[in-house]
């Protein structure tokens, strides 16, 4: 795969998803995960939460990797089906 699809994916994915912190009612420490427009404090509704910090950033780190993981998956699809149609129009 090449580098620029990398990065660009990779920004995509940055601007996609994010973390959160705040403290709760009890007063602890508590880290949401999940879309950037959905994440508001105190609010849980579409996000993950996380009540460490490492567990929350790496399950930061495993979401942004599956949106990366898919996005280069449809892109090699994507050219091998056009490669293909190509061949096939020449028919």
């Amino acid at each position: 795969m090449n580098i620029y699809y990398l990065k660009k994916f990779r920004r995509e994915a940055h601007k996609l998803y994010g973390i959160i912190w705040y403290e709760d009612s009890s007063g602890d420490s508590v880290w949401n995960i999940g879309k950037r427009r959905d994440l508001v404090p105190y609010a849980t509704v579409a996000a993950s939460r996380y009540y460490s910090e490492k567990d929350a950033i790496i399950a930061l780190e495993k979401l942004r990797g599956n949106y990366i993981l898919t996005k280069v998956k449809e892109t090699i699809y994507y050219k091998k089906s056009r490669k293909y149609n190509k061949q096939l129009a020449k028919l």
